[in-house]
């Protein structure tokens, strides 16, 4: 027969188990982005990336094409990436503002090594003063300046419905708010994408 102290610990461990197996594991990001075969970014290990103006497929859609560009500028420094300034990039001519596409932009102007495209295939954010979530159709290429009509050197698409409201209170104002959420759902995409790697010996 079991001491009443063995009894009680083992009470405890099983509890303490059956809590652990209740609890929800992290969720990973990036397991909804499709990623096309064929990805030579990670030989290339690029650098100086331009983040050319934000496509949106349909005519109308009301999209915040300069905070999703802003966005894509500080997810690629975590990725160790080297954005070049919006501002240098604008004044230099490639962009015109905040149009649904660009037509002027020429890849390779300003030397840069990579182009970052986003291309909106849906946004909607009607959500998001009610339920804090986003029902978008994102796709990222990152196109080779020197071949921009060929094949991307990676891609990936990620559709689907993304809800913050449980973050709401690390945020103190509703801008900040927006724009967190808007890098989270960025992150989504770039947590697929091969990381710069910054190496000594990889050039």
């Amino acid at each position: 027969m079991k001491r009443p102290i063995q009894i009680l610990s083992s009470l405890a461990l099983v509890a303490g188990l059956g809590l652990t197996a209740c609890q929800q594991l992290p969720k990973q990001l990036g397991r909804g982005v499709v990623v096309e075969a064929g990805s030579t970014l990670e030989q290339r290990n690029p650098s100086d990336v331009v983040v050319a103006p934000v496509q949106v497929d349909q005519a109308g859609m009301a999209v915040p094409t300069r905070a999703l560009r802003e966005s894509l500028v500080r997810g690629l420094v975590k990725r160790r990436y080297a954005p070049l300034s919006l501002d240098f990039v604008d004044e230099a001519g490639i962009l015109g503002g905040e149009g649904v596409q660009e037509a002027s932009y020429q890849p390779g102007t300003l030397n840069e090594e990579v182009v970052c495209q986003l291309i909106v295939h849906n946004w909607d954010q009607s959500l998001w003063d009610t339920r804090r979530a986003f029902k978008v159709d994102l796709e990222l290429l990152m196109i080779d300046p020197a071949n921009p009509s060929g094949p991307p050197l990676w891609s990936g698409r990620l559709p689907g419905r993304f809800d913050y409201a449980e973050q709401q209170a690390s945020y103190a104002t509703e801008g900040a708010y927006f724009r967190g959420a808007v890098d989270q759902l960025l992150a989504e995409l770039l947590a697929v994408m091969p990381a710069r790697v910054t190496r000594p010996d990889v050039q």
